[in-house]
């Protein structure tokens, strides 16, 4: 087994020190879908989903994309969006809202490029994003003392 170091370097990778914000987490199931919902964006926030189990459909602009378990769905601030039920599965997601948000290299309120395809594929760390949704949403339920 090796020891590895690493110098005390800085590693902001956001513009200007500014500082990303939770401002929600909430957990989405097939059971919320009772048909096509409207597109809409939000201005001031972009949105991260992680799926946790079944499939859907999510439109993205004018492209739509099936996401399924271990997929991560990057949804800029402004950016028309929606989730529709499609599949019929037993769809389970975490959608978390992030305020603030300026990384370097990319304009304000996005978590990618708009050249690059939203959906990202997890495979073998599915299960570490669930536990980190585990943990989100306990300091959540922490929170509402």
């Amino acid at each position: 087994m090796g020891q590895y170091l690493f110098s005390e370097t800085n590693f902001n990778i956001f513009e200007l020190n500014t500082q990303p914000r939770i401002v929600y987490l909430q957990d989405i199931t097939s059971a919320q879908f009772t048909g096509a919902k409207a597109l809409h964006a939000h201005q001031d926030l972009a949105e991260l989903m992680v799926v946790e189990g079944g499939s859907n459909t999510c439109t993205i602009g004018n492209r739509s994309y099936t996401i399924e378990a271990g997929h991560i769905l990057l949804i800029n601030a402004g950016q028309l969006h929606c989730t529709y039920d499609t599949a019929g599965s037993k769809f389970q997601a975490c959608l978390i809202g992030i305020r603030n948000l300026h990384l370097r290299g990319l304009e304000a309120g996005q978590l990618a490029s708009l050249r690059v395809c939203p959906v990202l594929h997890a495979a073998g760390r599915a299960p570490l994003l669930q536990q980190y949704c585990a943990i989100l949403r306990t300091l959540a339920a922490d929170g509402k003392d």
